[in-house]
């Protein structure tokens, strides 16, 4: 389990914009983080000498707080987590925009029904944080088919976040 938090976006369904229907992925790469740095953890009014609280969930958003870390989000603000703030179709594809946060990267993953059978295909990593608001489109140049073709009934969207390589 690489820890989840966030929402998955349907990017087709009625009545948009999207419905939410899962998570986005605080993803450490390789495993590296299991006990929460010391500057995180006095920030945060966490203990240092508690290895255990990286999997406490201390706001309660059902976010451990080793995940709250990797996403560089506040394990004391229920209100402070990963979304996507946007997804509109346009005349050339799908605009999805995500808030980032510094020192962080960003994928993005799609799957054209992942409720039937579930296929996340990569569209595109390594985006930087910028602390601001991202902006990504689906203009079918990654991904297949193209997002307005008339075979794809619905397409879902996932953003993961990571510490930097």
């Amino acid at each position: 389990d690489n820890g989840m938090c966030g929402e998955v976006l349907n990017s087709l369904s009625p009545g948009w914009p999207a419905m939410n229907l899962g998570t986005i992925h605080a993803l450490d790469r390789v495993d590296r983080v299991t006990v929460l740095p010391n500057d995180f953890e006095d920030t945060y009014s966490l203990n240092p000498g508690d290895p255990g609280d990286a999997g406490q969930d201390v706001d309660g958003d059902g976010v451990p707080n080793r995940d709250e870390y990797i996403a560089g989000t506040s394990p004391r603000d229920g209100g402070d987590y990963l979304r996507m703030t946007q997804s509109l179709a346009t005349p050339t594809g799908i605009v999805i925009r995500f808030t980032t946060k510094n020192l962080r990267e960003y994928g993005i993953w799609y799957d054209n029904d992942p409720l039937v059978n579930m296929t996340w295909l990569p569209a595109t990593n390594g985006i930087p944080g910028t602390g601001g608001i991202r902006t990504w489109v689906d203009d079918g140049a990654v991904t297949e088919p193209h997002p307005l073709d008339s075979t794809v009934t619905q397409r879902f969207y996932r953003i993961e976040v990571s510490l930097p390589q």
